[in-house]
């Protein structure tokens, strides 16, 4: 969502249940911490409080992966594709 997005792009740590569909987008410990249970998460939490330099590398690995994901570049290249697919859908020439 674009609340999670916006945190990311403020090099905060994400953290987020894993599921599949999750770790399609995030890599944990990279750019994200995932948990598994409540226990996981108060292990995570407090690993994350007494590791500045581990919370400060996620976040900067968080807002790197913003920045390439929502670039100018990337969203003109995803509209030249949708409107070249719809031309060469729909459009045909006389």
């Amino acid at each position: 969502t674009v609340k999670v997005l916006e945190a990311m792009a403020s090099e905060n740590v994400v953290i987020c249940v894993k599921s599949p569909e999750i770790e399609e987008f995030f890599n944990d410990g990279v750019d994200a911490v995932m948990v598994k249970s409540p226990l996981d998460l108060a292990a995570r939490l407090t690993e994350l409080n007494n590791n500045e330099p581990m919370r400060e590398k996620i976040g900067k690995a968080a807002r790197n992966r913003v920045q390439s994901i929502c670039s100018g570049n990337n969203f003109i290249e995803k509209w030249n594709f949708v409107f070249d697919f719809i031309r060469s859908s729909f459009y045909q020439p006389l």
